[in-house]
């Protein structure tokens, strides 16, 4: 496994091998994103390929770096997957979490974006203490009672939120 500095400097490598004109014209125009091709990556490196399939997330915080040491501020979009990581929705499944894949689909509506608790704290009326709870379900939980014996007043303190998109799709 290489380390990250190995990465960007190989992604670098590419990026001034097949981008760096596309680079300097796309940042000219003012896009703030560019198109990398998925099969420029393999030609270049069967290695970088595969890290950006298994590990997409940190694949491309790598590649804004390298792109960042051309002193630009562009986001890579990955295109041109290879037909293996294609998708049907109704195929998905926990072995795709976390790795990149290509899924076809109309959305046919989708809410607001709204906040959405991830950790909620609650602090003891009579001793004190904060206990925090985990909000993994829809449905918020709160403490049934404090390691004191404290049954009945635990009071809300602050919580943690993340953006939550909901969007339905058609099958």
């Amino acid at each position: 496994m290489q380390t990250l500095n190995e990465q960007i400097e190989k992604f670098k490598g590419f990026l001034g091998q097949y981008y760096e004109k596309k680079l300097h014209e796309t940042n000219s125009k003012g896009i703030s994103f560019v198109y990398i091709d998925f099969f420029e990556i393999a030609e270049y490196s069967p290695e970088l390929a595969e890290f950006v399939l298994e590990n997409p997330e940190d694949a491309i915080k790598t590649l804004e770096v390298a792109i960042s040491e051309f002193e630009m501020d562009l986001k890579p979009r990955v295109f041109n997957l290879p037909k293996s990581q294609f998708l049907n929705i109704r195929d998905i499944r926990s072995k795709n979490l976390i790795k990149f894949v290509y899924i076809e689909g109309i959305v046919r509506q989708a809410s607001d974006v709204r906040p959405q608790v991830t950790s909620a704290k609650f602090e003891c009326s009579i001793c004190g203490n904060t206990i925090s709870i985990l909000q993994l379900d829809t449905k918020f939980k709160e403490p049934t009672r404090c390691s004191c014996g404290n049954h009945q007043r635990i009071l809300k303190g602050g919580s943690r939120q993340k953006d939550f998109l909901f969007i339905s799709r058609k099958i």
